[in-house]
């Protein structure tokens, strides 16, 4: 009696929680599911009787309680099992093989985590559940289908269902990361290390010792420190300061990433048009209840205190031309190699630098060769290798890029620039599409530089600067074309630099068409953005915009409205034609033919 009305009890409390949306997959399924948990007390038995009263089930049934046959099952009930109780799981693989599983994973926050994952929850763990519980991540796993030996194994069961659970612990807090003493032993020891040491040495001229003392140094400059409560901190306040910024960040193609994170390792390869790049892909990842990934980032931005919290936020650091010092580049290598192991998500600017004119910069090929080769030695089956590109309708660094363009010396970042960098504060920036495009498999694309002998890649270089231009090419074509970039390809190609407003949102409509058309030829025509989407349904209201933006000038001349850019302004205009330039180059093309 008691022990049913603490469970109604606790049940209710846990209304709080939303129900999960990847419960409805394993409920789709009926009674051919059965959900596997982390324990079987009380805690966990309220928790999933709440999603299941709200979801129109009568309850749920504790397979080991009531001894029915698949086909005898209730499918007013929700069915469960503990991941320990081996026997019981054996059981149901046995009775039938196609039977289906999903695992029950509860995290009680975001961010990195350090310790090795348990696959079982102590019953203290579990009580904590009740603490905080609007704030716990839920996900229900992928339904999935156990070896057909595990009837005859038990282990075999608990091996497969350990494995989905850990590959949910992936989505959320990432692969488990090793302390910064075990990272360095790992990476700087080994016979390949001292090898490389010793052709260091007799290179530079240097003793051995010395070299191995710089690379210490070099290793703790430039590794990630991840620490889960930096996160906590800082995610609400750089959230306040994205609504700030922007009218809204949208994320689009999440539910490709999530799937190629859970199964594979990943390499995230975004466009760089902004420091706020970094914030933004790992603000939304973290929203999103995605880890976010490891990432490099330019020695530059090492300063103090910025330094300290983006290397807590998951930041290694990088000098611009590695090369130039041996040893850097040996520990950079090697550390890259060591993330690829352990089979972290990983981050790079394959441009790397900012974009200071809106094209697509050359790639710099060093940090993806270096996780072509972990593949090519064999540390990983598979790397995926994610396209990501970021449309701003304002960048922030628009006017500095501008500048620098007309011959001004670039600023260095320091803890003065970025207290300046208050004043961004005053304007908003529009919206931000961040898309993530399809996983580039490196093992598929491989296959066509073997020579004709499987499994052996014999022209590396050339893989590596193939896949880094198909990179590129795919950033470039998926990202979305905004109202802003149409607006100043339309004024940069008036011979004025100005138009009425009847005259630019006339070509802005036309700009609008071409780049459907000309993207169509490439199988897939180029998305918009909302503020252009709803100026191409009529809101021309939207142009007036333009007019805050800082570069694009708007005044009344003779009882008509004029949008015009100033002289001073055209280079930081070229910024936003050339972003999407690439559109309109065929075309152009052709009508110079024409003449």
């Amino acid at each position: 009696m008691m022990r049913s009305l603490l469970l109604k009890l606790v049940s209710a409390y846990f209304g709080l929680i939303r129900v999960p949306a990847s419960l409805r997959k394993a409920l789709e399924l009926g009674t051919d599911c059965t959900i596997i948990t982390q324990g079987s007390s009380l805690v966990v038995h309220a928790m999933l009787l709440s999603f299941a009263r709200r979801e129109n089930l009568n309850g749920t049934v504790y397979c080991a309680d009531r001894l029915t046959t698949l086909a005898e099952r209730d499918p007013t009930q929700l069915y469960w099992c503990s991941i320990s109780d081996e026997g019981t799981l054996a059981k149901l693989v046995a009775e039938s093989p196609e039977h289906f599983f999903s695992t029950l994973n509860i995290f009680r926050a975001r961010g990195p985590i350090r310790s090795t994952p348990t696959y079982t929850m102590s019953i203290w763990r579990q009580i904590l559940l009740l603490v905080g519980s609007r704030f716990l991540i839920v996900i229900f796993g992928a339904p999935i289908q156990l070896p057909e030996k595990s009837g005859a194994h038990p282990k075999h069961a608990s091996r497969s269902l350990k494995l989905d659970f850990y590959r949910n612990l992936k989505l959320v807090r990432g692969a488990p990361f090793q302390s910064l003493e075990t990272q360095a032993r790992s990476i700087l020891g080994g016979a390949e290390f001292e090898r490389e040491i010793r052709i260091i040495a007799a290179r530079l001229g240097k003793s051995e010792k010395a070299l191995r003392a710089l690379a210490h140094k070099a290793f703790y400059q430039m590794a990630a420190n991840p620490r889960a409560p930096i996160y906590w901190i800082t995610a609400p306040i750089f959230f306040l300061i994205i609504n700030r910024l922007f009218s809204q960040v949208e994320t689009r193609g999440l539910d490709k990433l999530r799937e190629a994170v859970r199964d594979s390792t990943v390499v995230l390869v975004p466009m760089h048009r902004s420091h706020l790049d970094y914030i933004l892909l790992s603000v939304g990842l973290y929203e999103s209840n995605l880890n976010p990934p490891i990432v490099a980032a330019g020695i530059n931005l090492n300063f103090w205190p910025f330094g300290f919290f983006i290397r807590s936020l998951g930041a290694y650091f990088v000098k611009r031309d590695a090369r130039r010092d041996r040893v850097h580049a040996l520990v950079l290598r090697r550390y890259v190699t060591y993330l690829v192991k352990r089979g972290h998500v990983q981050e790079f600017f394959i441009e790397g630098g900012r974009s200071r004119s809106g094209k697509m910069g050359q790639p710099k090929v060093g940090l993806l060769a270096t996780i072509v080769n972990a593949y090519l030695h064999g540390l990983r089956k598979n790397i995926l290798f994610v396209p990501v590109s970021l449309t701003y309708e304002n960048v922030i660094e628009d006017e500095v890029f501008g500048d620098e363009n007309t011959g001004r010396s670039k600023t260095k970042e320091n803890l003065v620039s970025l207290l300046r960098a208050a004043d961004v504060l005053k304007r908003r920036y529009g919206d931000v599409i961040i898309r993530f495009g399809d996983p580039i498999s490196l093992a598929e694309f491989s296959k066509d530089y073997s020579n004709g002998q499987p499994g052996r890649i014999v022209k590396e270089k050339a893989l590596v600067g193939d896949l880094a231009s198909r990179l590129i090419q795919t950033i470039r074509d998926q990202s979305d074309v905004s109202l802003t970039y149409l607006a100043h390809t339309a004024l940069m190609s008036s011979s004025g630099y100005g138009m009425s407003r009847q005259e630019l949102a006339h070509s802005i409509r036309n700009l609008a068409q071409i780049a459907t058309v000309v993207g169509s030829q490439k199988l897939k025509a180029p998305d918009f953005t909302p503020s252009l989407d709803s100026f191409l349904q009529g809101r021309e209201f939207l142009l007036d915009n333009l007019g805050r933006s800082g570069t694009i000038v708007l005044k009344r001349f003779l009882n008509e409205d004029v949008f015009y850019i100033p002289g001073r302004k055209r280079f930081t205009a070229d910024f936003y034609k050339n972003s999407s330039i690439h559109l309109f180059f065929a075309p152009a093309l052709m009508a110079l033919l024409e003449l």
